[in-house]
Parts: C-alpha cells; sequence; structure tokens
C-alpha cells in the first residue's frame, strides 16, 4: 500500500518554496501521507486528532504540529477546527539560520512533534504567520525577503516558548480525549 507524498511545489503561489493557508476546507479525515518539505499545523480553534509516525495527538487551540519532511502522518478533524498550515523547505535558510532548528526537539527525533501554546502567544504566533500568509498573496515589492523575515520571527518565538509549552505525550484514545476538552 503505496503513502501518498504531497509536493511543496504544488502549493507555492511563487519561486519560495514557502506555503502558508488559513484551512478553510473541512477534511474530516486525511488518510497517512507524508510531505517532501516541512509542514507545520498551528491550531486555533475546535478539535480533532493527528498521528504523526504513527503516535496519536489531540488537536486543540494553541497546538502547534512540527512534521520533518518524509514524516508519515494522517489527520481527523471535527467540523469547526481551524488551523494555519505552513510548508516549506529547508533550501529556505541560509546555513546559519538553519541553526534554529536543532533547537526544536523534532528535528533531533528526540521528539515531541506538538507544542501547546498560552492564548497571549497563540495570537502573536497566528498574527506573524498571517501577515505571512497575505505576503505570499500579494506579492509586493520585496515580499520573497518579508516572507521569510515573518517565517524566522515565528519559528523563533516559539522557539523561545518551548520550554513553557507542553510537550503532550501520545495517548491510546486521543479521539474521546480531544472531544472531551473541545466540549
Amino acid at each position: 500500500d503505496m503513502v501518498r507524498e504531497f509536493s511543496l511545489r504544488s502549493y507555492c503561489r511563487s519561486a519560495l518554496p514557502l506555503a502558508v493557508w488559513n484551512d478553510k476546507v473541512f477534511y474530516p479525515h486525511q488518510c497517512v501521507h507524508t510531505h517532501d518539505c516541512v509542514e507545520m499545523q498551528f491550531i486555533r480553534g475546535g478539535a480533532g486528532w493527528c498521528a504523526i509516525r504513527g503516535r496519536h495527538y489531540p488537536m486543540l487551540a494553541g497546538d502547534l504540529y512540527i512534521i520533518p519532511p518524509g514524516d508519515t502522518h494522517e489527520f481527523t478533524c471535527d467540523p469547526g477546527l481551524k488551523y494555519i498550515n505552513i510548508m516549506f523547505d529547508a533550501a529556505l535558510f541560509a546555513p546559519d539560520e538553519m541553526a534554529i532548528f536543532e533547537t526544536f526537539p523534532v528535528f533531533t527525533r528526540s521528539s515531541p512533534a506538538k507544542y501547546t501554546f498560552h492564548p497571549l502567544l497563540q495570537d502573536k504566533l497566528a498574527a506573524l504567520l498571517n501577515a505571512l500568509e497575505e505576503e505570499l498573496k500579494f506579492q509586493n515589492r520585496n515580499f520573497r525577503l518579508n516572507a521569510k523575515a515573518l517565517l524566522i520571527q515565528f519559528l523563533v518565538l516559539a522557539e523561545r516558548n518551548i520550554h513553557n509549552s507542553a510537550g503532550v505525550c501520545a495517548h491510546d484514545d486521543q479521539q474521546k480525549i480531544s472531544r472531551i476538552f473541545h466540549y
């Protein structure tokens, strides 16, 4: 059974290896798949669950999922789940800028792949992503530079606060738990 691989190219609006969008389409279930790039999902509201490399996690407001290239994942959403999707390739960054990734445990394979941020921080993170989505959409002068700067600001803000975040462990019955939290 082949696992489908999605390509970053098919989501990009420019030559920049970066795509960001507020997901407005409701997918009750996205089957197991991979990406040829980093994918991040920032949950803004609602509930659901996702599995990354077979480990299940509840999806709730304030959660940031970071999925490295090639990692299998799937998700199931309750109606009303709102999230911002971010996809990018490491080619976007200079070698010295790549150092930020060494501070995220997911990239060193020491887990977790999920971080949960405080509500005040959630709004700051979302504002950066919304500005980034607009840069990629309208492509005004120097948008490539600003888009990259906004993504770096997002990553730095998230990284500075991961020690304050809840790194949530996998559990057997996440659908039940996420519905309890949502209720």
